[in-house]
């Protein structure tokens, strides 16, 4: 019973102090720092920024040297299924400067849009920032977090957007019982295995197929490989462990283990995809890659804490079971 106790509050300081590091981590990535007196560098880095955090408030400049001619814009509102109101206006180009300009007596973050472009895709602003050959971050305006309009962003980023995937994950597991079930039921065969190895196929198709890959724009093998290296080692290592392994352990002592091979071998599976995307961006002298750390641990987190609610429920089940065989084995008897 102490080791019970002491685990429980060892698992809510773990988490309540990886909801605040996960959300500091994601404050930091968000916020550009440009580079003093190095316009191309500062261009690279604009575009990897708005590539990778785009969203409401973001507000930049886009142009063309060559032909001299700059625009601003700013990300007003998102209209749905990834599309967005964008505000937009021409800027003036200043021979002497060399650059272009602001109109007078006007704030960055106050200019007054002269057009408005509805329903942008996201992968239309997206490619329309990384073809610019000058881009430059002006300011990043802080909204409401249902500004997105998705229900993940109607979540606060931290402990609860932890809570719902697993929720997710634990419903995903009961779900699989029920062809584990009827398997064992009318054919007689143990199909667990199967039916997981079954489930991380469709997963990683999954993610192939609807998913946003690691890399934009995508690059087909890129697309292919990345899912594989985000699953199959978390899943190989915890299949190993349960049969190998797992018997050694008493079931709170199983559990731990069970949600740290999750956690851990999660982010070092996703930690060699993000290298893998970066990988493949430096050969095909192309790409930005738009995962996440903080999302990164935030989707390993909620795997393992899934898993682990999933295996209390069938723990609680067998119990059931077995005291329901004991309560008839001693009416039998008597």
């Amino acid at each position: 019973m102490k080791k019970i106790i002491g685990y429980f509050f060892l698992f809510v300081f773990f988490t309540g102090t990886l909801a605040g590091y996960v959300s500091t981590k994601r404050e930091l990535e968000k916020k550009f720092q440009p580079v003093d007196n190095d316009v191309e560098q500062n261009t690279l880095n604009a575009k990897k920024h708005l590539i990778k955090f785009l969203d409401v408030g973001a507000g930049y400049v886009l142009g063309d040297k060559e032909k001299k001619e700059f625009s601003a814009y700013k990300i007003n509102k998102y209209t749905g299924s990834q599309e967005y109101e964008v505000l937009s206006m021409r800027l003036d180009y200043d021979e002497s400067e060399g650059y272009y300009s602001f109109p007078a007596d006007t704030y960055i973050d106050d200019l007054v849009y002269t057009d408005t472009l509805s329903s942008v895709h996201l992968d239309e602003i997206r490619k329309q920032i990384y073809d610019a050959s000058h881009v430059a971050i002006n300011f990043q305006e802080e909204v409401p977090s249902d500004a997105s309009g998705e229900f993940i962003g109607q979540i606060d980023d931290g402990l609860f957007v932890f809570l719902f995937i697993a929720l997710l994950v634990l419903m995903a597991l009961l779900f699989l019982e029920l062809p584990i079930y009827l398997i064992r039921r009318y054919l007689d065969r143990e199909s667990r295995l199967w039916v997981y190895i079954g489930a991380v196929s469709l997963l990683v198709v999954f993610f192939q197929t609807m998913m946003a890959p690691g890399l934009w724009p995508q690059v087909p093998i890129e697309t292919i490989v990345r899912p594989m290296l985000l699953f199959l080692p978390t899943f190989i290592l915890y299949q190993w462990f349960s049969f190998k392994w797992s018997s050694k352990f008493d079931f709170v002592d199983q559990q731990l283990i069970k949600f740290l091979i999750i956690f851990f071998v999660g982010i070092v599976g996703m930690t060699i995809a993000d290298h893998f995307s970066g990988f493949i961006a430096s050969r095909e002298q192309r790409g930005v890659v738009i995962s996440n750390n903080f999302f990164m641990m935030a989707m390993a987190y909620s795997f393992a804490l899934g898993n682990l609610l999933y295996n209390l429920v069938r723990h609680g089940w067998s119990l059931r079971r077995s005291d329901q065989k004991l309560a008839i084995a001693k009416k039998e008897a008597l």
